[in-house]
């Protein structure tokens, strides 16, 4: 078994879909590494399917009032392809920006995350062992001991909020 300990690097990018285990993100991240979960590494195909498809969505009613046939609506979708790949582009930089500043900001939000996992559970949203979130009791711990949610962490909250 590797463990992050072994891993002889300071950042991981994932180019795969579970390239690492959410536990080893974490260890990772709290021996001092630097790492996204892989919904975050790669959320620029995700995302740009579902702008594809709601965008088609948009589309749908002129095309079944027969107002727009599929060759335009091909050739209007070929001609957004610039403006969508900058909207993701522009929505994935934001989204690592947003682990960044909470990373950055540490200790001074543990107690603003903490809340927000609770507030998530007792309305049944949140499961944090599914989600490899740490307990109230382990999140105390890690404050005491002055460790911040890891990246790993953050990214899931942020999936949370979105």
């Amino acid at each position: 078994r590797i463990t992050a300990l072994d891993v002889r690097a300071k950042v991981i990018g994932e180019g795969a879909n579970l390239g690492v285990t959410q536990r080893a993100r974490i260890e990772f991240g709290l021996n001092g590494g630097r790492c996204n979960s892989d919904a975050i590494d790669n959320s620029g195909g995700v995302n740009c399917s579902d702008v594809e498809v709601n965008i088609k969505i948009a589309l749908a009613s002129a095309m079944r009032k027969g107002s727009l046939t599929r060759p335009a609506r091909n050739k209007l979708l070929a001609e957004m392809t610039d403006e969508v790949g900058s909207l993701v582009l522009s929505n994935n930089y934001q989204q690592t920006l947003a682990l960044s500043i909470a990373r950055k900001r540490g200790l001074a939000d543990i107690a603003h995350q903490s809340r927000f996992m609770t507030a998530l559970e007792a309305r049944g949203l949140l499961d944090r062992a599914v989600e490899t979130l740490p307990s109230p009791a382990a999140l105390a711990e890690r404050e005491a001991r002055g460790e911040p949610l890891t990246r790993a962490e953050l990214g899931v909250l942020l999936a949370y909020a979105k």
